[in-house]
């Protein structure tokens, strides 16, 4: 006798079973295009701020997002460099990292890779496998940009939780 499994378990398995399906990259490429490119918006232009020094990002801030919100276990998207690297440096890696973040995403325009992400298109488990419209589009960001969108939304929850 079979023994009963969870919806959940079929679900994966129906996943697993479409995941080498060939719909070619370009449709799915081509699909996203369409949903998510807008030529009305304009370039990303930067203002340089009147005060950096009061929007820097301090050691202690990134030692603390580190520690408790940076998951290293994530994919890094196009780069090679390992999550674990950035969680465990110690405290010179934090403060030269923390230097590298505030000349390189709050004193000017952040870097365009950090902008980059790897797109992966992950099959819902319903409807034909062939149409891209039957797929969430999965992006990570860089390790670096992961990292500064991490103290961003602290912040954010923080204002947020505050008012």
């Amino acid at each position: 006798m079979l023994k009963q499994r969870p919806k959940q378990f079929w679900d994966m398995l129906k996943q697993a079973k479409n995941r080498d399906v060939a719909m070619p990259m370009a449709t799915f490429a081509k699909f996203n295009e369409g949903l998510f490119h807008d030529e009305t918006i304009t370039p990303d232009v930067f203002t340089p701020l009147t005060a950096p020094g009061h929007q820097h990002i301090t050691t202690a801030e990134l030692s603390s997002v580190l520690e408790e919100n940076f998951k290293t276990e994530k994919s890094t998207g196009f780069s090679q460099m390992p999550l674990h690297l950035l969680k465990h440096m110690g405290l010179t890696g934090v403060q030269c990292l923390t230097t590298l973040l505030n000349r390189s995403a709050i004193d000017q325009l952040p870097p365009s890779q950090w902008r980059t992400s790897k797109v992966t298109p992950l099959y819902k488990g319903k409807g034909d496998a062939a149409l891209p419209e039957n797929y969430r589009s999965i992006a990570v960001a860089p390790p670096l940009s992961k990292l500064f969108m991490a103290i961003m939304n602290r912040r954010l929850t923080d204002v947020a939780i505050s008012k």
